[in-house]
């Protein structure tokens, strides 16, 4: 467990360099468990879900560390995984969100996720697994799965997160076709039994990202 929120945030100390190391499924850039294992916010709490994640208005905004501390983080944990590539195109993510009820700047919540699969140079952060967070969030403010599970799930393997909770189809290169089917305009989405059907030809499957293996 974290400290939770604070009125002021120090930059706060990362492994050292090159000690942790990546690990991919199906493509998809993975935490090394022994550096980034995940904290959690005290001050989120099933009991208090009403009052922080799930209260109307939000609750992140208020609670994240500024770029003043965050950005030199992410440089000294870029060094930490041994990242090379652009810092603009990786994100310095929480294991556990902080709609999640992760620890805002613990550096055991703290790494630096590269790029998807198929991600352009110099675009931008993108990833996969903001969509997997909000659709947590969604369940367990619903709920559908508790904060622990939903917490526990996330930190075991964000790709298999949400279907481990039985919040969706099994295969991550159906979770990634829908969330791209999603970005089409209305009359062209295919519904929810194609985009499931393994190998089914549709227009917006993208094959440079497709993590089906």
């Amino acid at each position: 467990m974290g400290a939770g929120p604070q009125k002021t945030y120090a930059v706060q100390r990362q492994p050292a360099a090159g000690s942790c190391r990546y690990r991919y499924e199906k493509g998809e850039p993975l935490e090394d468990t022994s550096c980034t294992p995940g904290a959690i916010s005290p001050a989120v709490t099933q009991a208090t879900l009403a009052s922080t994640i799930c209260r109307k208005g939000g609750y992140t905004k208020g609670i994240r560390p500024p770029e003043s501390v965050t950005g030199p983080e992410k440089r000294a944990n870029a060094a930490s995984y041994g990242y090379t590539g652009r810092l603009g195109d990786a994100e310095y993510d929480h294991l556990i969100s902080l709609e999640l009820g992760g620890d805002p700047n613990d550096a055991r919540n703290l790494w630096v996720e590269p790029p998807d699969p198929g991600h352009k140079t110099g675009s931008g952060a993108n990833n996969l697994k903001d969509p997997v967070e909000s659709k947590l969030h969604t369940a367990v403010c619903s709920g559908k799965t508790t904060l622990k599970a939903a917490q526990q799930a996330i930190v075991t393997d964000w790709t298999t997160a949400l279907s481990r909770l039985g919040l969706a189809p099994a295969d991550p290169g159906a979770r990634i076709a829908v969330f791209y089917a999603a970005r089409l305009p209305a009359g062209q989405r295919p519904s929810v039994a194609a985009a499931n059907e393994e190998g089914a030809p549709t227009p917006w499957h993208r094959p440079d990202l497709d993590c089906r293996g």
